[in-house]
C-alpha cells in the first residue's frame, strides 16, 4: 500500500511539473485524505477492514487535466484537478447511494476492462523510465527492483507482503549513503499544518469532472472484486448493501481529495492480502490506521521526507506496480475466449489508447499540429485534447464502441462471467 500511496502523488507531480517543495505538501494532503476516507469507510461505508488510498486509474486523467489547465489556473493545474475530483466524486457517491453499481457493472464487459487496465499500466511506464536517469543513476532503480523481487518471492510472511515498502526504504538508505538525498525542504517544512479547504485554489469548469469520471468508472469495476474478496476473507455475506455503501464512501473519499488538496482515494486491493496473511479482519484496526495516516498528514515534515526519496528508487517501485496493473488487464483475457473478434477489439483499443497521445503531441522528434490546433479552439478543443491525451479513456471508449457494434455472443463478450459476479450480490435484500 505504501508503494501506491507514495507513487501516485510523485507521478502526478512529475506529470504536471510540480517541484519538490510543493510535492511534500501534496503527499501530506494525500495522507490526510487517506486517513479520513479510511475512517469513513470503516464507520459509514461497507464497514469492512479496508484501507483507502491513492488509486492508479485516476493518475492518467489527473495528469491530463493538470497539463491542460496549468496555463489557465496556475498552481500546476491543481485548482481544476480539485474541482474535477469533487465533481467526479459526487457522481461516484451518487451511484452508490442510488444503488446503481450492479446496473452499471452489468454493461462493462471484460472486453472493455482488459484494454483499459492494460493502457493504465503501460501508459505510465515512460514516467518511471525517466526517473531512472536522475542521480545516482539507473543502477539504484534496478537494485530497488531486485530487492522487491527477492523479498516477494524468496521470503515468506510479512516481508513478502510488504516487499515494496522495504524495497523503497532500503533504496532510500542507499541513496542517502550515496549523497543524493537533499533534505533542505525537510528542514524548512513546518512541524504542524491543519487541513484546509482548497489549499491550491479552485477553478470551476465541467471538463475536469468529465475527464476524471473515466477514473471513477475504473474504480467502480475494481471495487466490485475488492468487496467480494474481502467479504470472503472476513466471512461476511456479500450483497448489494456492502457494494453500494463501499462505492458511496469511495465517492466521498474522492470528493475529500479535491476539497483537501489531495488526489482520489479509493479501496486498496493490497490490504486484502494482508488480511489473509495476518488474520486480522477487524475494521477497528483499519480505522486506527486511518487515524495514524490523518495525523501523519498534518506533519508536513513527514511529507517532505518522503518527497526527498531518490527518484530512481521511486522509478523501481513504479515499474513493479505498473507492470502489475497491466498484468491485471491481461488476466481479464482468461475470462473471454480469444476469438478473432476479441483479439481485434482488444488489440485495436490498446494501440489507439497508447497511440492517440502521440498523434496529438507528436513523438521521436516529430511535431504534431493536432495538439496546438485543438487547444486553439476553445472549450471543445480542450475537451478533445484532454480526452485524447488520456490513454485509458481512449481505450475504454474505443473498446466499448467496438464491443457493442461488432456482433458477438454473450459467452464471447464475457457476459456470463459478469452475470455470475452480480448474482452473488443478490444473496440478501438491499439494506441501505
Amino acid at each position: 500500500m505504501f508503494g501506491a500511496t507514495v507513487a501516485a502523488p510523485f507521478l502526478i507531480a512529475q506529470g504536471i511539473g510540480m517541484p519538490t517543495a510543493e510535492l511534500g505538501y501534496l503527499i501530506s494532503f494525500v495522507y490526510i485524505t487517506m486517513g479520513l476516507a479510511t475512517i469513513l469507510q470503516g464507520t459509514f461505508g461497507c464497514k469492512l477492514p479496508f484501507i483507502m488510498g491513492s488509486i492508479f486509474s485516476y493518475i492518467p486523467p489527473t495528469i491530463s487535466v493538470g497539463q491542460v489547465y496549468a496555463p489557465i489556473t496556475g498552481n500546476f493545474g491543481m485548482p481544476a484537478i480539485s474541482v474535477g475530483l469533487v465533481g467526479s466524486g459526487a457522481v461516484h457517491s451518487l451511484v452508490g447511494f442510488s444503488r446503481l453499481v450492479g446496473t452499471i457493472r452489468k454493461y462493462i464487459t471484460p472486453t472493455i476492462v482488459a484494454p483499459t487496465l492494460i493502457c493504465i499500466g503501460l501508459a505510465l511506464v515512460p514516467y518511471s523510465a525517466l526517473l531512472s536517469y536522475q542521480p545516482p543513476g539507473p543502477w539504484l532503480m534496478f537494485l530497488t527492483i531486485a530487492i522487491i523481487i527477492f523479498l516477494t518471492y524468496f521470503t515468506k510472511g510479512f516481508p513478502s507482503y510488504t516487499a515494496v515498502f522495504w524495497g523503497a526504504v532500503i533504496g532510500y538508505i542507499i541513496g542517502f549513503a550515496s549523497g543524493v538525498v537533499d533534505l533542505t525542504e525537510f528542514y524548512q517544512a513546518p512541524l504542524f499544518r491543519p487541513p484546509a479547504l482548497f489549499p491550491w485554489g479552485y477553478y470551476l469548469d465541467a471538463l475536469p469532472i468529465l475527464i476524471l469520471l473515466f477514473g471513477s468508472l475504473a474504480v467502480i469495476i475494481e471495487s466490485t472484486g475488492d468487496v467480494f474478496s474481502l467479504s470472503i476473507l472476513t466471512e461476511t455475506m456479500t450483497h448489494k448493501w456492502h457494494l453500494n455503501r463501499a462505492v458511496a464512501a469511495e465517492g466521498l473519499g474522492i470528493m475529500g481529495g479535491g476539497l483537501l488538496g489531495g488526489i482520489a482515494c479509493t479501496t486498496y486491493s493490497e490490504n486484502i492480502g494482508l488480511v489473509g496473511l495476518t488474520g486480522v479482519a477487524s475494521r477497528y484496526v483499519t480505522i486506527g490506521a486511518g487515524a495514524i495516516a490523518l495525523a501523519l498528514g498534518m506533519i508536513p515534515k513527514f511529507g517532505a521526507l518522503i518527497a526527498a526519496m531518490p527518484k530512481p528508487v521511486l522509478g523501481g517501485v513504479m515499474f513493479i506496480t505498473y507492470g502489475m496493473i497491466a498484468a491485471a488487464g491481461m488476466k481479464q483475457l482468461e475470462i473471454i475466449p480469444m476469438s478473432a473478434r476479441n483479439m481485434f477489439i482488444i488489440g485495436t483499443a490498446v494501440t489507439l489508447g497508447l497511440g492517440m497521445p502521440l498523434i496529438i503531441n507528436g513523438a521521436y522528434g516529430i511535431t504534431s499540429p493536432v495538439g496546438p490546433w485543438l487547444l486553439a479552439h476553445g472549450a471543445w478543443g480542450r475537451a478533445l485534447y484532454t480526452l485524447g491525451n488520456t490513454s485509458m479513456a481512449v481505450a475504454a471508449i474505443s473498446a466499448a464502441v467496438m464491443d457493442y457494434i461488432i456482433p458477438g455472443s454473450e459467452e464471447e463478450r464475457g457476459m456470463a462471467y459478469v452475470k455470475e459476479v452480480l448474482k452473488v450480490q443478490k444473496r440478501a435484500p438491499i439494506a441501505f
